[in-house]
């Protein structure tokens, strides 16, 4: 398996934090991920603090690469997740934050692009990175739009996260994913779903995707595998 290779928190999600670590590292990650409720649970109810957290990720040759997901980065000004998160980076050693418009309370594009802008601005300052995940039925549906606002912002450490998953079911077709669409992707997560998505008004399964999911890998050092992918992902649509 690639060393970029990272084991995404929605595979085993009720995991405690060792036993995430654990199960990466016999799998043959390099890193995991985790939600939030993942640091939050191995502080309150694992007991674990930095050093411990970091001790065993060290033992295992694991270590923590994105903090998944910040839904609420609309405030001119860090919010509580947002701060809490920038604690949970330091004491895993997490470089990159994944951040989603799930519940954006506009659609104006340039509003949002302002708040990422700032967001991004106070990410670098903690030297951490942004990545853009667009969701289809959200106010950044797809991936033009993502790399759109993620161009509008003009930061280094702003990029997109391409989700197999929103990809597909936003509309999105492997002829897209040119050289330079594909300069602007900083990381990707690869899952499965239902080949149909369900029908219009219901709401399609959060475990369809998540009972094999989620593989994470930064696309700039596994392009050749990850055009493969997509590519085997849109012959068996």
């Amino acid at each position: 398996m690639s060393e970029s290779w990272a084991l995404c928190a929605g595979t085993i999600p009720r995991a405690g934090f060792r036993e995430r670590v654990d199960a990466a590292a016999e799998a043959g990650f390099a890193a995991i991920t985790l939600f939030p409720e993942h640091y939050l649970d191995a502080v309150a109810r694992e007991g674990l603090d930095p050093s411990a957290m970091r001790s065993h990720l060290q033992g295992a040759g694991i270590f923590v690469h994105q903090l998944d997901p910040l839904l609420d980065w609309y405030s001119t000004d860090a919010t509580r997740s947002e701060l809490r998160l920038y604690e949970a980076a330091e004491a895993t050693g997490a470089t990159s934050v994944n951040v989603a418009p799930a519940f954006a309370p506009t659609e104006d594009l340039a509003f949002l692009t302002d708040r990422l802008g700032a967001l991004g601005e106070r990410a670098a300052a903690r030297g951490l990175s942004i990545d853009l995940e667009f969701l289809p039925w959200s106010s950044i549906p797809n991936l033009g739009t993502a790399i759109s606002v993620v161009e509008a912002c003009g930061l280094r450490n702003v990029g997109v996260m391409l989700d197999s998953w929103h990809f597909f079911r936003s509309g999105g077709q492997v002829s897209e994913l040119t050289p330079e669409v594909v300069s602007r992707i900083t990381g990707v997560q690869l899952n499965d779903a239902p080949l149909h998505p369900a029908p219009r008004g219901a709401r399609e399964r959060w475990d369809a995707s998540q009972t094999r999911r989620r593989a994470r890998t930064p696309i700039s050092s596994a392009k050749p595998s990850l055009d493969a992918c997509f590519q085997g992902m849109a012959n068996n649509r």
